[in-house]
């Protein structure tokens, strides 16, 4: 079972996963805990129930590869309320919002149907490229495997406010201060999170940055900071599920500008640095994704970043690791 959190690209992940899980030859359900728009795919079956009948969904699943399951139908949403929708939406959708499972009905399923891949959107964010979860956030099954994590890096440069992030006010105490004071260390829950045995990271990383960066404008810092506290994009994953970060783009990143307090994009590293190893691919990548990742992987509770472009035919840009040695002792 794979839950997606965040903001910035949680569904068109989970679909554009589903599509390539189908074409090797595994059995997919699209499920959520929370609300997600209807789709209307040709040849992909909607199951809906509250306590769903594993032997239906296995008939289900003997049809057609893939399944849409939620509890039932919840409100009609009006096209002008989210105009963008469209757009943004990876699959053809009615404008009626499906009602999540209890993620513990959900666990249960997966217990029972273990030749299934279980993608489940899992937290909601109301189209903003970044989210900081409310105390009831996010709804995560306690039998996910691995939890994906997701954070748009367009909102680089942007002013925290309800544009940009769901829930600013809640992003803006993670941060540590409030929205347009100074922040002068670097938050709790940052790249040191409990069992962290990484060395802080040089003065030129991440963390530094923090140090200057002004609230009211979204820096590489603060992405960083909210992905990687344990009451933001940590917040309630299970023990023993992976975690993976994924930043995404929206296209071709040839030039983002600094914000205040911000490193230019070819001062991020210095030599003798350790830091991630990224693999590549071909397209133009965020210039702020790599030093972001840097400072994640400083912790030891996410194994692993990725860079994509959700739109691109071949959307991984790159992935980082953490190095073999980051928890060697000294």
């Amino acid at each position: 079972m794979v839950a997606f959190v965040g903001a910035g690209g949680k569904t068109t992940a989970a679909w554009r996963l589903l599509r390539l899980l189908v074409e090797s030859g595994e059995r997919v359900v699209f499920t959520t805990t929370t609300r997600i728009f209807e789709p209307r795919e040709r040849g992909i079956p909607l199951l809906l129930s509250p306590e769903p009948d594993p032997a239906e969904i296995e008939r289900l699943l003997a049809r057609s590869p893939a399944l849409v399951l939620a509890a039932g139908r919840g409100e009609e949403v009006e096209v002008e309320m989210d105009p963008a929708h469209p757009a943004r939406s990876p699959y053809a959708a009615c404008p009626t919002k499906l009602v999540g499972l209890a993620p513990d009905v959900l666990s249960a399923l997966a217990q029972r149907l273990p030749g299934v891949t279980w993608l489940v959107e899992a937290d909601g964010a109301k189209g903003r490229l970044l989210k900081a979860p409310a105390e009831y956030e996010p709804v995560v099954p306690a039998g996910a495997a691995r939890v994906v994590v997701v954070a748009g890096l367009e909102a680089i440069g942007r002013p925290l406010d309800e544009r940009t992030v769901h829930r600013p006010e809640i992003a803006a105490r993670l941060l540590g201060e409030g929205r347009g004071e100074a922040v002068t260390e670097p938050p709790t829950g940052v790249g040191g999170l409990p069992g962290s045995c990484a060395k802080p990271p040089p003065q030129v990383g991440v963390g530094s940055q923090l140090r200057q960066a002004r609230l009211d404008v979204i820096t590489p810092a603060m992405v960083a900071t909210l992905l990687g506290h344990q009451a933001g994009g940590l917040k309630g994953v299970p023990p023993q599920a992976q975690v993976v970060v994924l930043l995404t783009q929206w296209g071709d990143a040839l030039a983002v500008p600094a914000g205040p307090g911000e490193m230019q994009p070819e001062a991020r590293l210095q030599p003798g640095n350790s830091r991630p190893e990224p693999r590549t691919t071909n397209h133009v990548s965020h210039p702020h994704a790599e030093a972001i990742a840097r400072q994640l992987l400083s912790g030891v509770r996410i194994g692993r970043v990725v860079l994509a472009n959700l739109r691109a035919a071949e959307p991984v840009l790159k992935m980082w690791e953490p190095p073999p040695n980051a928890c060697a002792a000294d």
